[in-house]
């Protein structure tokens, strides 16, 4: 088996094609370094062959070796691409290698390595604020979130609060352990020093026992920076469980409120609005958009179906019409006036005119002139009757209908929208919903590891903390 596979590695390695002489590097892609490495069982080895002149790799591409039992990389010197050595068994990278772009290294020594420096750095930074007591209850914002969560884990025993009565303690135990280190060096009689040693190991596990699973906030908590609902995050150095930390978010009043706001904003924005409830979308109607929408579509329709909204007794006669039915009447009226005195004046004749073809030719000149009046009356009175309303509806009409309309919109716009067969969904407001989803809402909602959180009061402010993964 093993001669089989050395027989299909140099078959393999034969058919690498040569670089040229002068190149830095040799060539060779992605999928042809895989296979060199499976024929070779993953042996880093199999890159420094003589067929490579010496030459560091140059890997044309991106390269995925997780998830192998790789220890190296062997002689690689450039990677044109992405490198992804997870769940590898890889502690180092070649020196003065080159990766074009990022490197995945979760899983690995390498990662171990580096996240172990990384804390070493970070507690030492944490020494420098133990120093200046910058995490003393009411120093700033940052002192007390991080008293906040180091009161989290105290109540939910996730660590054992080093106290003041055990600092005392260790402090008493290290002074012991300087005085009898010190009777140690100064020591000669073998019996003594013998002595003095145990006494030595002795204290010091008194100093071990004391000091286990027991954490001041400076070596228990590392400060992370912004969660992304403004919150600032923690993590746990003593709950590290591989290269990962437990974080906890933690904010006061203030900016648990904004949070709120900027979760549900980011959460409409992504999401949209399902999953809320329909009373509240409708407690959050934009009236004033539905309002303009409603002015627009009723005007047109009143417009185009005058008959639907009015009767004849909502037109009225214009200014013009108005002044012409006046003066008509009061020609009637004179003309009727007219009429009358030729009717006297014609019963009169009798009385005033014996002769009778004197008297039939005044009768008859009276005749003429009350046929004449009551021909221009009838026209007159006919003229009259035709003045009508135009049932053309004015602007104003159709303005004032509107405005009648829409003051019922104004009071229910919800209920216009579902009988005009519109969306609600496209006319909410969209600050008056996130203002109620946050007076509704609650913190648990920042939390999307387990919806939980605790309150403490730190400084006289109430503090919120949460794990948040």
């Amino acid at each position: 088996m093993i001669m089989e596979k050395i027989g299909k590695l140099k078959q393999f390695v034969n058919l690498l094609v040569e670089n040229e002489e002068d190149d830095r590097y040799y060539r060779i892609s992605p999928d042809e370094y895989k296979q060199l490495l499976k024929l070779s069982d993953y042996s880093p080895g199999v890159t420094k062959i003589k067929k490579f002149g010496g030459k560091p790799l140059y890997i044309t591409g991106d390269l995925n070796v997780s998830n192998t039992p790789l220890t190296s990389l062997g002689n690689v010197g450039y990677i044109d691409g992405y490198l992804d050595i997870s769940n590898t068994r890889i502690s180092k990278l070649p020196d003065n290698i080159i990766i074009k772009r990022h490197t995945w290294d979760f899983g690995t020594p390498l990662q171990t390595k580096r996240v172990n420096k990384e804390e070493q750095r970070k507690l030492a930074e944490n020494q420098e604020k133990k120093e200046n007591g910058e995490w003393e209850i009411n120093y700033d914002d940052e002192a007390n979130c991080a008293q906040a969560v180091y009161q989290e884990l105290i109540q939910s025993n996730e660590i054992e609060e080093m106290t003041d009565e055990i600092k005392d303690q260790l402090n008493e135990l290290e002074r012991k352990i300087i005085r009898l280190q010190k009777e140690y060096d100064e020591a000669t009689d073998d019996d003594t020093i013998d002595e003095l040693s145990d006494m030595i190991d002795k204290t010091q596990l008194e100093i071990d026992d004391l000091k286990e699973d027991k954490y001041d906030i400076y070596e228990t908590l590392v400060y992370v920076g912004n969660y992304q609902y403004g919150l600032r995050v923690f993590e746990v150095i003593p709950m590290r469980r591989g290269n990962e930390y437990p974080q906890y978010a933690v904010g006061n009043s203030d900016e648990i409120d904004r949070a709120l706001v900027e979760y549900y904003t980011s959460y409409i924005d992504d999401v949209g609005l399902d999953g809320i409830k329909d009373w509240q979308i409708e407690n959050c109607i934009d009236t004033d958009d539905v309002v303009s929408v409603a002015e627009d579509d009723y005007y047109y329709d009143i417009t185009e179906n005058p008959e639907v909204y009015f009767r004849d007794s909502d037109f009225e006669l214009t200014n013009e019409q108005e002044k012409r039915q006046s003066d008509l009447e009061n020609y009637i009226s004179e003309l009727e006036d007219y009429i009358s005195e030729l009717n006297d004046k014609q019963n009169r004749l009798e009385d005033e005119i014996d002769e009778p073809e004197e008297f039939s030719k005044a009768w008859d000149e009276i005749q003429d002139l009350i046929s004449d009046a009551e021909e221009k009356k009838d026209e007159a009175q006919d003229e009259l009757d035709s003045i009508e309303p135009d049932t053309e509806p004015t602007e104003d009409m159709i303005q004032s209908k509107v405005d009648d309309l829409v003051y019922d919109v104004k009071r229910d716009p919800v209920y216009y929208l579902k009988d005009r067969g519109l969306e609600v969904k496209n006319y909410v407001d969209k600050d008056c919903l996130i203002e109620d989803l946050v007076k509704d809402g609650s913190v648990g909602d920042l939390n999307g590891y387990d919806g939980n959180y605790d309150t403490y009061d730190i400084g006289g402010e109430l503090y919120y903390v949460m794990r948040i993964n």
